[in-house]
């Protein structure tokens, strides 16, 4: 059997099945451990070609998130963030776990994949 090497999505249809994939990840029940990685793994791959919806995140962090959340997509370090904005590696931690909360990510390789196309970053 062959496999399909590529196909043409407008970003409309993509963000659709990003959302599908997404909510059987979470809720799907059904799906065993090696389906779940599997959709999890699709999942990251198709959001990694979407770009990021900007208002979506400027509406939804605080200003204090927004500047650390802009600092972890330049992959710099909890302490390094702690340094540059002059606030205790603790509060940076503290603000990382709501970004990744509030943005459906479960941590820093996710949140790059998902928002490394924000324009104006």
């Amino acid at each position: 059997m062959k496999k399909i090497q590529s196909f043409v999505m407008t970003e409309e249809e993509m963000r659709t099945l990003s959302n599908s994939l997404e909510y059987a990840w979470k809720n799907d029940n059904t799906l065993d451990q090696l389906e779940r990685q599997k959709v999890k793994i699709l999942l990251r791959d198709l959001q990694s070609q979407l770009p990021a919806e900007p208002c979506a995140i400027s509406n939804t962090l605080t200003y204090s998130e927004h500047k650390i959340f802009t600092l972890l997509l330049k992959g710099v370090t909890n302490i390094e963030i702690a340094k540059t904005l002059y606030i205790s590696a603790n509060t940076v931690k503290s603000h990382t776990k709501n970004i990744y909360n509030k943005l459906g990510v479960e941590n820093r390789v996710d949140l790059i994949i998902k928002y490394k196309n924000v324009e104006g970053l």
